[in-house]
C-alpha cells in the first residue's frame, strides 16, 4: 500500500498554482479540466514520480467551514519536509511569505508554519538524524546523488543538477553531442524546454564502488508509453565525472508478459 495523492483545499486554483510553483518550488504534474474546475496537481522536482499534491477547490460549503476552522485555530493542514528549515524560512520571507511560527526546535524536529495565501497554514519540518556524527551529517550516498541528479535534470532544473553533482573533469558518451559537460547540459536544457511535462520514474538503482547504474522509465509527455533508460555514472569523491546512457522505446504491444520494468 502506498500514498500517491494528498490534497489541500484552495480558494483559487490559479493563485494557488502560482504560489506552490513559483514560491515553494513544486512543479505542475497534471492539469485536467473537470467541469467548472480542474484536476490540478503538483509534485516535488526531486521526486516527479512521487506523491502528488492536489490543489482542490474549496467550493463545497463543508470544505470551507473545515478549512476556516483549522486556520483560525492555527492548525497546519499538512507538512512538507525540507533539508534546512532556517534556510527555507529566510528564502521564503524574502519572497513575502507570511510565517505564523518562526523556526522552532521541538525535540529532534525543527518546524516552522506559514500561510499559503489560499486559506491554509502549512508546516515545514526538518528531522535531525541523531545517529549521524558531525563528519557524516548531511552526506548522501552516490546512488542517492545519481538519482537526485536525474530527477532535477528531468524536471527542468538542469543547471541546478550540474552545479550540485557534476565534477570539473566531467565527460559523457552520448553519441549525438560533443563529449563535454557544457554540450550535454545545453542539449538537456533544450529538451526540457521542448518537453516541460517530462516525467522520470526510477525503477531501481545499483551502486558498486565508484559506479552507479540507474534504470528508469522516461515519459516525454504524460500518458505516452515512454522509454526504458539506463544511466551509468562514475564518481570521483562526491561528484559525477563520467556518464553513459542508453535507451529503448517501450513498444505499444509486446509478446513479453513481464514488461520492461
Amino acid at each position: 500500500m502506498k500514498i500517491k495523492l494528498n490534497s489541500v483545499l484552495v480558494d483559487d486554483q490559479d493563485k494557488a498554482l502560482t504560489f506552490y510553483t513559483e514560491v515553494l518550488g513544486f512543479v505542475k504534474k497534471r492539469d485536467i479540466p473537470v467541469g467548472e474546475f480542474r484536476w490540478l496537481t503538483v509534485v516535488s522536482p526531486e521526486e516527479p514520480g512521487g506523491t502528488e499534491l492536489l490543489l482542490e477547490p474549496n467550493d463545497n460549503p463543508a470544505a470551507k467551514t473545515f478549512q476556516k476552522a483549522l486556520y483560525e485555530q492555527g492548525i497546519p493542514v499538512t507538512s512538507f519536509a525540507v533539508q534546512d528549515v532556517q534556510k527555507e524560512y529566510k528564502r521564503m520571507k524574502k519572497l513575502g511569505v507570511v510565517f505564523t511560527r518562526k523556526p522552532t526546535k521541538t525535540g529532534p524536529v525543527t518546524i516552522a508554519v506559514f500561510d499559503d495565501t489560499s486559506g491554509n497554514l502549512i508546516q515545514l519540518g526538518e528531522l535531525s538524524n541523531l545517529e549521524q556524527d558531525s563528519e557524516t551529517a548531511g552526506k548522501i550516498s552516490r546512488k542517492e546523488a545519481a538519482i537526485s541528479y536525474l530527477r532535477l535534470a528531468s524536471s527542468g532544473k538542469v543547471r541546478q543538477a550540474y552545479d550540485a553533482y557534476i565534477g570539473p573533469n566531467f565527460r559523457h558518451h552520448n553519441p549525438y553531442f560533443k563529449g563535454d559537460a557544457q554540450a550535454l547540459m545545453a542539449a538537456m536544457e533544450e529538451n526540457a524546454t521542448k518537453f516541460p511535462d517530462k516525467l522520470l520514474e526510477v525503477q531501481r538503482a545499483l551502486e558498486d564502488g565508484d559506479f552507479v547504474a540507474v534504470h528508469s522509465r522516461v515519459q516525454l509527455k504524460p500518458g505516452d508509453a515512454g522509454v526504458a533508460t539506463v544511466h551509468i555514472f562514475r564518481f570521483e569523491g562526491d561528484h559525477i565525472v563520467e556518464l553513459w546512457d542508453v535507451g529503448q522505446a517501450v513498444p505499444e504491444d509486446s509478446p513479453n508478459e513481464n514488461g520492461m520494468f
